[in-house]
This record gives structure tokens, sequence and C-alpha cells, in this order.
């Protein structure tokens, strides 16, 4: 009868055990998973950031009135670009317009809050042509004189700074978080400052 207890303690004791490494192995698992989509999104944005930064020194280049190199930035409320457009020639002196749309995507709720998500597309000459992840939350183009002041005229502006943040809702539908990637720079395209 001893040998009986004996047997059915330890088979309970190795059975916690067993449920204990289980749980701290899951729970390394979800780490990692969350981890790698961490990276995952922070390597999404910065090649957005990368074609952003290339694409935006350009402005104005082969264009001579100032007039025609950019367009006024549409805003919402919060100060997000809804909508810019820029031009400038190739290096074969070909017009390029390009516009970038923030168009929303999804929304998350966290904490009873409904936070609208948006995808940053990129159009060439009219057809889309790439843009940025589906979850910014923020996108901000401003105009910028010499010694740094803001303006709304794109005939003043010397200086373009680009500003956005993509965010990635993880956990479960009770308790998400929102991991944050900004980003920002404020260029000088060269065209701007002639």
């Amino acid at each position: 009868m001893i040998s009986l207890l004996d047997h059915i303690s330890s088979t309970m004791v190795y059975g916690a055990l067993a449920l204990v490494l289980i749980a701290t192995q899951l729970r390394a698992q979800e780490t990692s998973i969350q981890q790698t989509i961490v990276y995952a999104s922070k390597k999404q944005t910065l090649e957005f950031a990368d074609m952003v930064e290339r694409e935006f020194k350009l402005i104005g280049s082969g264009i001579d009135a100032r007039a025609d190199m950019m367009q006024a930035i549409e805003t919402d409320e919060q100060g997000n670009a809804l909508s810019f457009s820029f031009r400038y020639d190739d290096d074969a002196g070909t017009p390029i317009q390009v516009e970038y749309r923030m168009v929303p995507t999804d929304s998350v709720t966290i904490n009873r809050r409904s936070i609208p998500l948006y995808e940053v597309q990129r159009f060439r000459n009219g057809t889309r042509d790439g843009g940025g992840p589906r979850t910014v939350r923020r996108f901000r183009v401003q105009f910028l004189t010499d010694s740094g002041t803001l303006t709304a005229d794109p005939g003043e502006a010397e200086l373009v700074r680009v500003t956005f943040t993509s965010t990635l809702p993880m956990g479960d539908l009770d308790d998400f978080f929102l991991p944050e990637t900004n980003w920002g720079i404020t260029l000088r395209p060269m065209n701007l400052a002639i």
C-alpha cells in the first residue's frame, strides 16, 4: 500500500513539473514570436522610411518653377498628411508626379478606445506604386522655412519634415498593446534651396 502511495505521489510531482515546464516553454515561444513580429514590423518601417528619404530629396529636381514642385498638404484634424504630392524629373528628363495618400485600413480597440490604423499608399504618375505598412498610426509632412519655422505655403518651403509612427497590435483581445516604431527626418531637397 505504501508503495502504491509513493508511486501516486511521485506521478503527481512529475506531472506538476511537466506542466510547469510546458507552460514555461509556451511562454518562451510566445515571447519569441512577438519579438520576430516586432522585428519584421521595424524592418518594414525602415524600408518605407528609406524610400521616403530617397524620394523626398528629389522634390523639384529638374523643375524651374517653385509652384510646380509641390502641392499644399491636405491634413486631417490631428495633423496627419492625408495627401501630399510633388514633382521631379528623372535622369532622362521624364516628369514624375508622386503622391502619398494615407488610407484607413483597420482599427484596434484598446481599453475601450478605438485606434484607427492606416496605410500610406504611394502613387507614381497616377498609378499605385508601393507604399508603407498597413499599420501606420501617424504620418505627417510639414514645410519649413530656412530658419525652421513651419509654413503652409509650399512656395516658401526650403525644408520638408516627414514623421510617421508605425504600430503593431499584439496580445489577445482582452489585453492588446501597441508597440510603436517612430521615424522622422528633416530634408533639404536641393532644388528648394535655390
